[in-house]
């Protein structure tokens, strides 16, 4: 993560739980594009590329529906404390 501090924690099913926490020191000022959660729309975390944000789908794991849905990592939100699973697209879908 740019300009901020992560923490990593082992959940019981073996997922990573990512902890961000945005306290980070930024002397350049640059504003980086961030992923934002889809039930409050708060900010989750930077990601260093346009095009990263644009091929990340994001999810309320607590959901029934997407409790099955592939993942890269799950991080918790700080806004509403939902955990929110990422998932980034591959080559092949995004071509289709």
């Amino acid at each position: 993560m740019i300009g901020a501090t992560v923490i990593l924690q082992e959940q019981p099913n073996g997922d990573l739980l990512y902890i961000c926490r945005r306290k980070g020191s930024n002397p350049d000022r640059k504003k980086y594009p961030m992923l934002k959660c889809p039930l409050c729309k708060k900010n989750l975390h930077p990601v260093f590329n346009v095009s990263v944000k644009n091929d990340a789908i994001l999810f309320d794991i607590d959901d029934p529906r997407y409790r099955d849905f592939p993942r890269n990592h799950i991080c918790k939100c700080a806004g509403c404390h939902h955990t929110i699973g990422v998932h980034y697209k591959s080559l092949k879908e995004r071509q289709l």
